[in-house]
């Protein structure tokens, strides 16, 4: 769900609840006088408790500037899916089942989402900063992650390899040996110490297998807008493809790569939706459109303007 401008209340306080602030007191009083709505700052608490109850993913709340926009990430999905869990099992082995709750949520999140933060992980867990710290720290030590960026800015990924580690750690009980999974298919094969191995590892042969088509993207960051494009049709050409299989086939932001080119394909019609009814289903895929050449009249210009940009 998302909604022009910025957010009212701070990060901590929408979090904690407890604070209304109303931007629209006319849809307010619409909905207390219906028996919908209250002015107690409870309807973040609400949605994150019914996301519990469920054992989903904790909301994710994400702010943009210029324009304004705030937006609520929702994903129906397990907090540990289950193929996630078993590739993260065969990378780390037992240095990886013996983590506690917290760093395990830590990695698992990092994979999923492609990296994770210590604000991240106060949405989901609800545990203070000074705990998440220490327990990214130790992740990063101990070899699981790596960290990007630093202070404020700081995000960890999943380590591009498994060193062995002989320190104690108080999330890492014990060490083991480590083996890597091995992409399935006749696609050619990742470098182990790659960051595009990790994010396809929990993937089927079949998407592995695409591998090939998406080269291009992986080895060139900057590829003009219209040739990657081009790829992301020929990979959704007679398959649907959610926006974290594409983008870790072209290497890119899963949430930028939706943003800035998954949207437009869809409304230039080069590409279409699975469930058009509900466009943000976290199980949203998308499939090469019927007609390529949908759209192209009424983007011209655009397409001129793409031509100089570089993704």
């Amino acid at each position: 769900m998302s909604n022009p401008g910025s957010l009212l209340v701070s990060r901590v306080q929408l979090l904690q609840g407890g604070v209304s602030e109303c931007r629209n007191k006319s849809l307010q009083m619409m909905f207390q006088l219906m028996g919908g709505g209250d002015k107690a700052g409870s309807g973040m608490d609400k949605i994150r408790a019914g996301w519990r109850a469920q054992h989903w993913r904790s909301p994710r709340l994400e702010e943009s500037l210029q324009p304004d926009r705030v937006k609520l990430v929702l994903p129906m999905v397990s907090l540990i899916p289950d193929e996630v869990d078993q590739a993260l099992r065969v990378r780390f082995g037992d240095r990886f089942a013996k983590l506690d709750k917290t760093a395990v949520q830590a990695v698992v999140t990092a994979q999923v989402e492609g990296s994770v933060t210590n604000g991240r992980m106060q949405e989901i867990t609800g545990e203070h900063s000074k705990d998440i710290t220490c327990v990214l720290q130790n992740l990063v030590r101990d070899g699981l992650l790596t960290q990007q960026n630093q202070r404020r800015w700081a995000s960890c990924r999943v380590a591009e390899d498994s060193p062995q580690s002989g320190d104690d750690s108080p999330h890492l009980a014990a060490d083991s040996p480590q083996s890597s999974p091995q992409l399935a298919g006749d696609s050619p094969q990742l470098p182990t110490d790659s960051p595009q191995f990790d994010r396809l590892a929990g993937f089927s042969s079949e998407i592995q297998g695409l591998l090939p088509l998406s080269e291009p993207a992986r080895k060139n960051k900057k590829l003009p807008v219209d040739q990657l494009k081009g790829i992301i049709q020929q990979l959704c050409e007679g398959r649907w493809l959610s926006t974290s299989e594409l983008a870790a086939l072209v290497d890119r932001d899963a949430e930028k790569l939706q943003s800035r080119f998954l949207t437009a394909m869809v409304r230039e019609g080069s590409l279409e939706l699975r469930y058009p009814d509900v466009r943000n289903r976290p199980d949203q895929a998308y499939r090469t459109g019927g007609s390529e050449s949908m759209g192209q009249s009424n983007s011209e210009p655009e397409a001129k303007n793409n031509e100089k940009q570089t993704v």
